[in-house]
């Protein structure tokens, strides 16, 4: 979708405007983009004021921009999978990598979450396609069952750390993310119980399954 001067102007002091307000309020504002396919628009923006920043000693705005850039990136249909989710990664650990506050923290930690999700979720479609190919017409078990769920440790391992960091800190933004952060890690560690039971590792399968109802009982008594 191509912007006239006017057009991007306005979609730049919107885009530069937004408040860092925890991960809720950026990937509402991310789906409004997507709706209105200005998220290209909106990293591009993003990008120039990165480079204008270059020289700065501003890292806390940088860290702000870089987040919403990885953001943009990973949510955006239009740009390749593996592409987005590499650029999108690449982004996050630098914001990891620098001295940050507790809602940076947190929300390049559930991002990166977001984005390993997503990654395991597109694999595990794409081989349950090759195998009902291969099979006749015959799918490959449900997502959750499938043999390698490395992408989902992984990205087990990242929702859980934001949790534990939301639930710490009882700063406004990070109970506002404490339950989005809570039920992926529950939802991960249920695919995680059924991998596990479907590998005949039941007694492992029950503990994650223990702790998925543990963190939803935590959200119950605190969200």
């Amino acid at each position: 979708m191509s912007l006239n001067q006017d057009e991007y102007t306005r979609l730049k002091e919107e885009v530069l405007a937004q408040t860092f307000a925890g991960l809720q309020d950026m990937t509402r504002y991310a789906e409004q983009l997507k709706v209105g396919k200005r998220l290209r628009h909106a990293r591009d923006i993003i990008r120039k004021e990165l480079d204008d920043r270059a020289s700065t000693r501003d890292e806390a705005r940088r860290r702000e921009l870089k987040l919403m850039l990885a953001l943009y990136t990973y949510r955006d249909p239009s740009l390749g999978i593996e592409g987005r989710t590499r650029e999108a990664l690449d982004l996050l650990a630098e914001v990891d990598s620098l001295d940050r506050g507790a809602v940076e923290h947190h929300v390049a930690l559930a991002m990166t979450g977001d984005v390993r999700k997503l990654a395991w979720e597109v694999d595990n479609v794409r081989r349950r396609e090759a195998g009902a190919r291969s099979a006749g017409g015959v799918a490959e078990p449900p997502v959750g069952n499938h043999r390698d769920a490395g992408e989902l440790k992984a990205a087990l391992s990242y929702f859980g750390r934001s949790f534990e960091l939301c639930g710490a800190a009882p700063a406004p933004a990070l109970l506002a993310d404490l339950g989005y952060t809570g039920l992926n890690a529950a939802f991960l560690l249920d695919l995680l119980a059924g991998h596990d039971a479907a590998s005949g590792e039941a007694a492992s399968g029950a503990a994650r399954r223990e702790q998925a109802r543990a963190i939803r009982g935590e959200l119950e008594a605190r969200v």
